[in-house]
Protein backbone atom coordinates (compact mmCIF):
# COMPACT_ATOMS: atom_id res chain seq x y z
CA UNK A 1 0.00 0.00 0.00
CA UNK A 2 1.05 3.58 -0.65
CA UNK A 3 -0.75 6.91 -0.49
CA UNK A 4 -1.26 9.11 -3.56
CA UNK A 5 1.86 11.15 -2.85
CA UNK A 6 3.87 7.96 -2.32
CA UNK A 7 5.17 9.44 0.91
CA UNK A 8 3.77 6.64 3.06
CA UNK A 9 4.32 2.98 2.28
CA UNK A 10 3.04 -0.12 4.06
CA UNK A 11 3.80 -3.80 3.71
CA UNK A 12 2.51 -6.74 5.75
CA UNK A 13 5.61 -8.81 6.31
CA UNK A 14 4.39 -11.80 8.25
CA UNK A 15 5.91 -12.88 11.53
CA UNK A 16 8.96 -14.96 10.62
CA UNK A 17 12.56 -13.84 10.15
CA UNK A 18 12.71 -14.67 6.45
CA UNK A 19 9.37 -13.03 5.68
CA UNK A 20 10.50 -9.88 7.46
CA UNK A 21 13.85 -9.73 5.67
CA UNK A 22 12.26 -10.21 2.24
CA UNK A 23 9.44 -7.74 2.89
CA UNK A 24 11.79 -5.02 4.20
CA UNK A 25 14.14 -5.35 1.23
CA UNK A 26 11.21 -5.31 -1.18
CA UNK A 27 9.73 -2.19 0.40
CA UNK A 28 13.06 -0.38 0.24
CA UNK A 29 13.41 -1.24 -3.44
CA UNK A 30 9.93 -0.35 -4.68
CA UNK A 31 9.63 2.82 -2.57
CA UNK A 32 13.08 4.13 -3.51
CA UNK A 33 13.40 5.24 0.11
CA UNK A 34 15.95 7.94 0.88
CA UNK A 35 18.31 7.89 3.85
CA UNK A 36 15.93 10.32 5.61
CA UNK A 37 13.03 7.88 5.48
CA UNK A 38 11.51 6.83 8.80
CA UNK A 39 11.14 3.06 9.10
CA UNK A 40 8.52 1.63 11.44
CA UNK A 41 8.04 -1.94 12.59
CA UNK A 42 4.86 -2.61 14.52
CA UNK A 43 3.54 -6.00 15.51
CA UNK A 44 2.80 -8.34 18.38
CA UNK A 45 5.08 -9.41 21.21
CA UNK A 46 4.44 -11.97 23.92
CA UNK A 47 4.98 -11.11 27.57
CA UNK A 48 3.69 -12.15 30.96
CA UNK A 49 5.16 -9.05 32.60
CA UNK A 50 3.46 -6.40 30.49
CA UNK A 51 -0.18 -5.39 30.32
CA UNK A 52 -2.10 -7.18 27.58
CA UNK A 53 -2.93 -4.81 24.74
CA UNK A 54 -0.34 -2.25 25.82
CA UNK A 55 1.68 -0.51 23.14
CA UNK A 56 5.39 -0.57 24.01
CA UNK A 57 8.29 1.37 22.52
CA UNK A 58 11.23 -0.98 21.92
CA UNK A 59 14.61 0.62 22.57
CA UNK A 60 16.75 -2.54 22.53
CA UNK A 61 16.40 -5.76 20.55
CA UNK A 62 18.46 -8.87 21.17
CA UNK A 63 18.71 -11.60 18.56
CA UNK A 64 18.74 -14.92 20.41
CA UNK A 65 20.32 -16.71 17.44
CA UNK A 66 23.37 -14.45 17.06
CA UNK A 67 23.34 -12.66 20.46
CA UNK A 68 23.49 -9.38 18.52
CA UNK A 69 21.99 -6.34 20.20
CA UNK A 70 20.28 -3.61 18.16
CA UNK A 71 19.30 -0.19 19.51
CA UNK A 72 16.68 2.17 18.15
CA UNK A 73 17.39 5.90 18.33
CA UNK A 74 15.20 7.79 20.79
CA UNK A 75 14.67 11.12 19.03
CA UNK A 76 11.91 12.13 21.41
CA UNK A 77 10.75 10.47 24.61
CA UNK A 78 7.81 8.21 23.71
CA UNK A 79 4.51 8.60 25.50
CA UNK A 80 4.34 4.88 26.05
CA UNK A 81 6.19 2.29 28.08
CA UNK A 82 9.75 1.53 26.98
CA UNK A 83 11.07 -2.02 27.09
CA UNK A 84 13.63 -4.33 25.52
CA UNK A 85 12.75 -7.21 23.22
CA UNK A 86 14.14 -10.69 22.61
CA UNK A 87 13.71 -12.12 19.12
CA UNK A 88 13.41 -15.91 19.17
CA UNK A 89 13.33 -18.30 16.25
CA UNK A 90 9.81 -19.27 15.24
CA UNK A 91 10.54 -22.88 16.16
CA UNK A 92 12.28 -22.11 19.43
CA UNK A 93 10.93 -24.16 22.31
CA UNK A 94 12.62 -22.08 24.99
CA UNK A 95 10.42 -20.65 27.70
CA UNK A 96 11.40 -17.08 28.47
CA UNK A 97 8.81 -15.92 31.00
CA UNK A 98 10.90 -12.93 32.10
CA UNK A 99 11.27 -11.51 28.59
CA UNK A 100 9.17 -9.71 26.03
CA UNK A 101 9.58 -11.80 22.90
CA UNK A 102 8.76 -11.83 19.20
CA UNK A 103 9.95 -13.68 16.10
CA UNK A 104 11.06 -10.97 13.69
CA UNK A 105 12.13 -7.55 15.02
CA UNK A 106 15.85 -8.38 15.04
CA UNK A 107 15.67 -9.31 11.35
CA UNK A 108 13.98 -6.00 10.58
CA UNK A 109 16.73 -4.12 12.43
CA UNK A 110 19.47 -6.10 10.71
CA UNK A 111 18.19 -5.05 7.28
CA UNK A 112 16.93 -1.53 7.79
CA UNK A 113 19.95 -0.33 9.80
CA UNK A 114 22.01 -0.66 6.63
CA UNK A 115 20.19 2.10 4.76
CA UNK A 116 18.93 4.61 7.29
CA UNK A 117 19.92 6.34 10.52
CA UNK A 118 19.27 4.67 13.86
CA UNK A 119 17.23 7.72 14.92
CA UNK A 120 14.89 7.04 11.98
CA UNK A 121 13.99 3.51 13.10
CA UNK A 122 10.94 2.94 15.28
CA UNK A 123 9.91 -0.43 16.69
CA UNK A 124 6.63 -0.69 18.60
CA UNK A 125 5.00 -3.84 19.90
CA UNK A 126 1.47 -4.68 21.02
CA UNK A 127 1.59 -6.99 24.02
CA UNK A 128 -0.26 -10.30 24.06
CA UNK A 129 -0.22 -13.12 26.61
CA UNK A 130 -0.70 -15.97 24.16
CA UNK A 131 2.29 -17.17 22.11
CA UNK A 132 -0.14 -18.66 19.58
CA UNK A 133 -0.65 -15.13 18.24
CA UNK A 134 3.03 -14.97 17.29
CA UNK A 135 2.60 -18.25 15.46
CA UNK A 136 -0.56 -17.01 13.70
CA UNK A 137 -2.71 -19.54 15.50
CA UNK A 138 -5.13 -17.07 17.00
CA UNK A 139 -8.49 -15.41 16.70
CA UNK A 140 -7.96 -12.67 14.09
CA UNK A 141 -10.82 -10.64 15.55
CA UNK A 142 -8.99 -10.40 18.87
CA UNK A 143 -5.75 -9.30 17.20
CA UNK A 144 -7.61 -6.73 15.11
CA UNK A 145 -9.27 -5.31 18.21
CA UNK A 146 -5.90 -4.73 19.89
CA UNK A 147 -4.50 -3.02 16.79
CA UNK A 148 -7.56 -0.80 16.39
CA UNK A 149 -7.40 0.38 20.01
CA UNK A 150 -3.69 1.30 19.93
CA UNK A 151 -3.01 2.43 16.38
CA UNK A 152 -3.86 6.06 17.18
CA UNK A 153 -1.14 6.26 19.84
CA UNK A 154 1.37 4.69 17.48
CA UNK A 155 0.62 7.18 14.69
CA UNK A 156 0.89 10.13 17.08
CA UNK A 157 4.39 9.05 18.09
CA UNK A 158 5.43 8.64 14.46
CA UNK A 159 4.14 12.13 13.68
CA UNK A 160 6.18 13.64 16.54
CA UNK A 161 9.34 11.83 15.44
CA UNK A 162 8.80 12.77 11.79
CA UNK A 163 8.68 16.47 12.65
CA UNK A 164 11.99 16.34 14.50
CA UNK A 165 13.74 14.09 11.99
CA UNK A 166 13.05 16.58 9.22
CA UNK A 167 15.03 19.27 11.06
CA UNK A 168 18.51 17.79 10.34
CA UNK A 169 17.45 17.39 6.71
CA UNK A 170 16.83 21.13 6.43
CA UNK A 171 20.12 21.79 8.18
CA UNK A 172 22.16 19.34 6.13
CA UNK A 173 25.93 19.53 6.09
CA UNK A 174 27.70 22.38 4.29
CA UNK A 175 29.81 20.49 1.67
CA UNK A 176 32.17 23.43 1.05
CA UNK A 177 33.19 23.69 4.70
CA UNK A 178 33.62 19.93 4.95
CA UNK A 179 35.78 19.71 1.81
CA UNK A 180 38.02 22.64 2.79
CA UNK A 181 38.68 21.22 6.24
CA UNK A 182 39.60 17.82 4.79
CA UNK A 183 41.93 19.54 2.32
CA UNK A 184 43.88 21.29 5.10
CA UNK A 185 44.00 18.59 7.76
CA UNK A 186 44.22 14.81 7.78
CA UNK A 187 41.39 12.76 9.26
CA UNK A 188 40.81 9.06 9.74
CA UNK A 189 37.57 7.64 8.36
CA UNK A 190 36.04 7.64 11.84
CA UNK A 191 37.14 11.24 12.44
CA UNK A 192 35.61 12.23 9.09
CA UNK A 193 32.23 10.93 10.22
CA UNK A 194 32.60 12.84 13.48
CA UNK A 195 33.46 15.97 11.52
CA UNK A 196 30.28 15.66 9.45
CA UNK A 197 28.24 15.42 12.62
CA UNK A 198 29.98 18.45 14.14
CA UNK A 199 29.50 20.61 11.03
CA UNK A 200 25.83 19.64 10.85
CA UNK A 201 25.30 20.64 14.48
CA UNK A 202 27.28 23.87 13.95
CA UNK A 203 25.15 24.84 10.94
CA UNK A 204 21.96 23.86 12.75
CA UNK A 205 22.83 26.30 15.51
CA UNK A 206 23.17 29.05 12.89
CA UNK A 207 26.32 30.32 14.57
CA UNK A 208 27.77 33.50 13.11
CA UNK A 209 31.34 32.36 13.81
CA UNK A 210 33.17 30.97 10.78
CA UNK A 211 34.01 27.39 11.62
CA UNK A 212 37.00 27.13 9.28
CA UNK A 213 38.61 30.29 10.64
CA UNK A 214 37.97 29.14 14.20
CA UNK A 215 39.84 25.89 13.53
CA UNK A 216 42.75 27.71 11.87
CA UNK A 217 43.13 30.02 14.87
CA UNK A 218 42.97 27.22 17.38
CA UNK A 219 46.26 26.67 19.21
CA UNK A 220 47.01 23.38 20.89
Amino acid sequence: FTNKLQSIWLIVSGMSRLETINATKLLQRISNASKWTIWINIGFAYSLNQKVGELCFIDKIIDEKSSTAFYTGVVIEPRMKRTSLLTLGSKSDKKRHLDTIDHQAASFMEVVSKFTYREHIIVMKLIVDDQAILDRQCDNAMASKIVFERMGAALKHVERVSTLCNVPRKWSINPETYSRILAEWKFTEFQSHQLKSLISRWDAGKLSINMLEEIRNFNI
